[in-house]
């Protein structure tokens, strides 16, 4: 499950209840959308962020395990590492324009962090 921590209640709110293997997640809260990376399905999704509704594959295509994700919510980019494939790619936040930022030197990456002012 993807679920939504109240901290000021005990309340739970379970957004994405289908997930396969949910490993990376990230949000974008100017366009209410949160992003995650499930390893069993080999896929990159998004959601709407208040109640997990409209779910869309972003990324299905050419995926070994992607596991670390970060959205550069300025630039309006996505990007992802894939410890299976040995590499880090960046695309649009829907998917587009897809692009292979690393693909040599990588051992197992797994976590991946942006600062968008800086890029």
């Amino acid at each position: 499950d993807i679920r939504r921590v109240r901290f000021n209640t005990t309340r739970q709110d379970r957004l994405i209840s289908d997930s396969k293997a949910a490993v990376g997640l990230d949000f974008d809260f100017d366009e209410g959308k949160f992003y995650w990376s499930d390893v069993t399905s080999d896929t990159i999704l998004r959601a709407d962020v208040k109640n997990g509704s409209d779910i869309e594959v972003i990324i299905k295509e050419d995926l070994s395990t992607p596991e670390g994700i970060a959205v550069d919510w300025i630039n309006k980019k996505l990007y992802w590492t894939d410890a299976g494939a040995l590499r880090i790619e960046v695309a649009d936040v829907n998917g587009g324009n897809r692009l292979s930022l690393v693909q040599s030197g990588l051992v197992q990456p797994r976590a991946i962090a942006v600062h968008p002012l800086i890029g």
